[in-house]
């Protein structure tokens, strides 16, 4: 099960909301640069891929530029700042 929680960003004071975790028919990857989720279906993953590192390269780079990965930090939606704050959990997804 998924979760989407608010943070707090300790460096700019933005409020962001941030998905955490897959859901029962699709994966969560998050861009290592700017942290926009990406979830991937698990009907698009070619059969015969197993491995994490294999989905991750399979997966477009972020409009940003950023890769996407399955363990890429949660960050701001402003400063891009890894230095957050769990403000409340704001509703769980399957």
């Amino acid at each position: 099960m998924g979760t989407t929680k608010a943070y707090t960003c300790v460096d700019c004071g933005a409020e962001s909301l941030v998905d955490v975790g897959d859901g029962m028919t699709f994966f969560s990857l998050r861009c290592e640069d700017c942290g926009l989720s990406h979830w991937v279906s698990y009907e698009d993953i070619p059969s015969g891929v197993k491995v994490w590192e294999d989905i991750e390269d399979l997966t477009p780079n972020c409009r940003c530029g950023g890769h996407f990965r399955r363990e890429a930090p949660l960050r701001c939606g402003e400063c891009h700042s890894t230095n957050l704050r769990q403000s409340q959990i704001v509703m769980c997804y399957d």
